[in-house]
């Protein structure tokens, strides 16, 4: 027999068991809850640390695109300007320009500093097209003589010099630079720089 008779109600009994199974099971979503909230969590770390890398690299990267981007922009000013045939087209695969400047300054130096050199200018001579008026093919054998190509260009040079010798001397020093096919003294006139004189004179050589 049973040492004690139970005198609840049926309906009472059935709502302590309901509680005690809800305590049980609310830990066990607490649990869950909980480990869901970490699991978010570490997602989130996750992500932000993620998002800097990716914003890390794309910094790095930056400077390697503008580089690209101004190259692209300096191959496209350059294909432009020997597509017009300006001065650099055309002296680039003939007379590279920082041989004739070199040449120039050769010959300047020559003078000892008795010559100075102010202006410096180039005008260039339109070619003449050989349309309609084609010359039979010539021989292999038979190649035109470097020295006897037609001028294509005119450089102008201005200065001052002590004397007419020092005029002469730079003058010399171009023609044996070999770079030109002509040089002419245009004009060498007297003036004064204070109290001083000098000769003012003007070069032109043919290219």
């Amino acid at each position: 027999m049973r040492p004690f008779i139970n005198l609840l109600t049926l309906s009472y009994r059935r709502r302590q068991r309901i509680r005690r199974s809800l305590r049980k099971w609310s830990l066990v979503w607490l649990a869950c809850l909980a480990a869901a909230v970490a699991a978010q969590g570490l997602a989130a770390q996750r992500s932000a640390y993620l998002r800097q890398q990716l914003f890390a690299a794309e910094r790095s990267a930056a400077p390697l695109e503008r580089l690209q981007q101004e190259q692209a922009t300096l191959q496209g000013s350059l294909q432009a300007t020997v597509a017009k045939g300006t001065v650099l087209g055309q002296v680039q695969d003939e007379r590279p320009p920082l041989s004739l400047l070199g040449a120039i300054s050769q010959s300047a130096h020559r003078c000892k500093g008795r010559l100075v050199v102010r202006h410096l200018g180039f005008e260039r001579k339109e070619r003449q097209s050989m349309e309609g008026n084609k010359s039979p093919p010539v021989a292999k054998t038979q190649q035109t003589d470097p020295e006897k190509r037609e001028s294509w260009g005119c450089v102008t040079i201005g200065g001052s010099a002590v004397d007419n010798v020092a005029v002469a001397t730079f003058v010399v020093g171009l023609r044996d630079s070999g770079l030109f096919r002509n040089v002419e003294l245009k004009s060498s006139l007297r003036a004064l720089d204070g109290k001083r004189e000098i000769h003012c004179y003007v070069l032109e050589c043919e290219i």
